[in-house]
This record gives C-alpha cells, structure tokens and sequence, in this order.
C-alpha cells in the first residue's frame, strides 16, 4: 500500500468497479450516440451509415449484435460482456497504479 493517496488510481479502480457492476452506463450512451436504440437505426447516423455501407446485415454478424443491443435484444448481454471486460481492465490498471506507489 503507497504512504500517498494516488486519487487517480482510486479514480481508475471506482470507474472500473461501477463499469463492471452497471455496464449499461457506457452501453447506453455509445449506442445512443452510435445511432442503435429501441426504434432501431437512427436515420443521418453514424450506425446508418455503417448499415448502408454493408448492404445486408447477416444476423449473428457484429453489426446486428450492436443493433440487437441498442433494441434491448440478444445483444445486450453480449455488449455488457465486453464492456464489463473493458471495466475490469480499467479496475486492474487502478490496482496497479495504487500499489506501484
């Protein structure tokens, strides 16, 4: 344990901490901003835009995943995953931090 409080790796292990716990408060937002929600592709969006580029979407694919996910779907599970992941790191790299003084 470092002799100093380092407020940014306290910083690092709580934010790591509430992603892995509630992940949908970075899910959320990346989708909506993304242009996936409930009414699904949001028209003039960067996710319309990726939807029109690919043409067809295979189900199963990525970009049904995040599609599915911004509607509540199956994908939500999957994307929570990933970001509880992404928290986790967050977390450990706190962790680290603290304890390399």
């Amino acid at each position: 344990m470092p002799s100093q409080p380092k407020p940014s790796a306290v910083a690092a292990m709580v934010t790591g901490a509430a992603i892995v716990l509630v992940p949908a408060i970075v899910a959320s937002p990346v989708l909506g901003i993304l242009g996936l929600g409930g009414a699904g592709v949001a028209a003039g969006s960067a996710a319309a835009g990726i939807q029109s580029g690919l043409g067809s979407v295979t189900a199963g694919s990525l970009f049904a995943t995040l599609q599915s996910a911004g509607a509540g779907g199956y994908g939500v599970v999957a994307v929570h995953g990933v970001v509880q992941a992404a928290g986790a790191v967050v977390g450990a790299g706190g962790l680290g931090a603290w304890f390399r003084g």
